[in-house]
């Protein structure tokens, strides 16, 4: 399996989350991606130390980045025939959900939101 995720760059959908890019992921289902600030953009995660604000950078979640309209076919395609890459990058985009995005690893980040 696959998770193919195509969204035009319009307002509409870079207001958008990424979370269906860490819920595939989070399953092990590798991604294909457009390259919209949706998927791309470098996530954070905010900290208030009282009246401070610190912004920690999260790592970008695996996976393959779509820059043209006609390199969908050849991404799916190479999915499809490399079992091996399409393991890597599930297991790669798993691990940094899993090390980085779980509630556990960022429940301190929101509470200081709020103090």
């Amino acid at each position: 399996d696959m998770a193919l995720m195509p969204l035009s760059s319009g307002s509409y959908n870079l207001c958008k989350t990424n979370h269906k890019l860490l819920q595939y992921s989070w399953q092990g289902i590798p991604a294909i991606v457009n390259d919209t600030g949706t998927y791309t953009a470098q996530m954070y995660g905010v900290q208030n130390e009282k009246e401070k604000i610190t912004r920690i950078p999260l790592p970008a979640v695996p996976c393959l980045l779509i820059s043209k309209k006609d390199q969908w076919l050849q991404y799916i395609d190479d999915l499809i025939k490399d079992a091996e890459k399409r393991t890597t990058l599930a297991e790669n985009a798993q691990k940094t959900v899993q090390e980085h995005y779980t509630i556990e690893k960022n429940i301190a980040i929101w509470q200081n939101c709020f103090i």
